[in-house]
C-alpha cells in the first residue's frame, strides 16, 4: 500500500510549499515514486503557482 503524507498549516507564507518540495526530492533521492499535489488554492488561473515549486525543487 502506498504511504501519503499530507503537510498543511493554518497560515500563509509559512513554509508549506518549500517543505513539500525539499520533502518530495528527499523521497525521491532515496528512490521513491513521488507526486505533489495542491488541493486547494484561491486566485489561480491555470497550474497552481506552489506545484510550478514542487517541480523546480524536486529536480536534482
Amino acid at each position: 500500500m502506498a504511504k501519503v503524507f499530507f503537510i498543511t498549516g493554518i497560515d500563509t507564507d509559512i513554509g508549506k510549499t518549500i517543505a513539500t518540495g525539499w520533502y518530495a526530492k528527499k523521497l525521491m533521492q532515496q528512490g521513491a515514486s513521488v507526486i505533489t499535489q495542491k488541493m486547494i488554492q484561491t486566485g489561480c488561473r491555470g497550474i497552481a503557482e506552489d506545484l510550478l515549486i514542487h517541480r523546480k525543487n524536486t529536480r536534482y
